[in-house]
């Protein structure tokens, strides 16, 4: 088990994943990140259940081995809302699983952020498919350069009363709407990494927002970094946050120096705050978070029989939405996970459209080698 995981009881493992992000002011929430991968031969039930019983036995933190689930083509949009927005139970898994022998199969993965990552959940997908699965992401290795110090606490609930990060403007208001809608989109394989996904995402935002008649001022994007690498994935949540301030133009080169001198911030058990505080975030909540998160899973390399992977990250506060990307087989896989009170289907793959516009506008000639890609939290 990888040394950044504490050791736990199993039935203790959903309790644990939901103190690690009681900071957010949401530790209720269900903070279920999801994967799809399309594969081309057979997955069978008994295999993958197996499969996660020993990584289960091997990482305790995941909790008792999780059932599997057999369903068919037509359930599997369910299935992803279902393992998105459900919280976990007391005493139960920290991840979910299900399998549909389609053409090309599937396999739909899910875990409690408070217990995986992005990467850690790459990792899962190795473990049910035998081999490993690999990322070209890069780590960093030198870890958080500032955690949830006081100071810092009180930053960003000043920055949340009197100068929020912008918003994406909701297409609707329906208040009786649960759960986020999950679409995704297909196209050429991501040039310049996840500095060209995060500006393009802005853009994107600032267009649509100007289509609703809005100005998009202060916006702030989070991109989550791993403090491990791709190449061998495992099991954990080792995560760290950069939230980049975009106030003026939105290009890759732009981008990219705004990332090299954003201080990345610590993701886990943050201090314990005195009750007026922890009121006082708990009100906030949703202003604490940024206009949008951008996880890139970089270009992965698995088995043969791996044909595409499809990443849905989770957001929280102003919108709340989440870009997510991950490219096999020079192939990438585009997803926008959003409020369903406040995007209809079709206007939720507009604006995913609208950012794979952005990205493939402003694409650079090919490298020779893959870019390099910051791991997603």
């Amino acid at each position: 088990m990888d040394a950044v995981t504490p050791t736990i009881r199993p039935e203790d493992a959903v309790r644990h994943a939901r103190e690690t992000l009681a900071w957010t002011g949401q530790a209720g929430a269900a903070w279920s990140i999801v994967l799809e991968a399309r594969v081309a031969e057979p997955l069978f039930r008994d295999g993958v259940r197996d499969r996660l019983a020993a990584a289960a036995r091997a990482a305790p933190h995941l909790g008792p081995p999780p059932p599997v689930e057999a369903v068919a083509e037509a359930a599997l949009p369910r299935v992803r809302g279902a393992f998105a927005d459900t919280p976990y139970a007391d005493g139960g898994p920290t991840v979910r699983a299900a399998v549909c022998a389609g053409d090309p199969a599937a396999v739909v993965l899910a875990a409690h952020h408070g217990a995986l990552d992005g990467l850690g959940l790459v990792a899962l997908l190795g473990e049910v498919l035998g081999a490993p699965v690999r990322s070209s992401v890069r780590g960093d290795h030198a870890g958080p350069r500032e955690g949830w110090r006081p100071r810092a606490v009180a930053s960003r609930l000043r920055e949340a009363l009197l100068a929020p990060p912008a918003r994406v403007l909701p297409a609707r208001r329906d208040r009786a709407a649960r759960g986020d809608r999950l679409v995704a989109a297909t196209g050429p394989a991501v040039q310049g990494g996840t500095a060209a996904l995060v500006a393009a995402a802005v853009r994107g935002v600032r267009a649509w927002n100007a289509h609703r008649g809005a100005a998009t001022r202060r916006p702030v994007v989070a991109v989550g970094v791993s403090r491990r690498g791709g190449a061998n994935p495992t099991l954990a949540h080792d995560a760290t946050w950069l939230r980049l301030r975009l106030d003026g133009a939105a290009d890759e080169d732009a981008v990219t120096a705004v990332l090299r001198r954003t201080t990345p911030e610590r993701v886990g058990r943050g201090p314990v705050l005195a009750p007026p505080v922890a009121a006082a975030a708990r009100l906030v909540a949703e202003q604490l978070g940024s206009t949008l998160l951008v996880s890139n899973l970089g270009v992965l390399d698995g088995p043969g029989q791996l044909r595409s992977v499809a990443f849905f990250p989770k957001q929280y506060g102003r919108s709340p939405v989440a870009l997510g990307a991950a490219t096999v087989a020079g192939t990438a896989t585009l997803t926008l996970r959003v409020r369903t009170r406040d995007f209809g289907p079709d206007d939720a793959e507009r604006l995913l459209a609208g950012i794979a516009a952005e990205l493939q506008a402003d694409a650079p000639p090919a490298p020779s080698e893959p870019a390099a890609q910051l791991p997603t939290a």
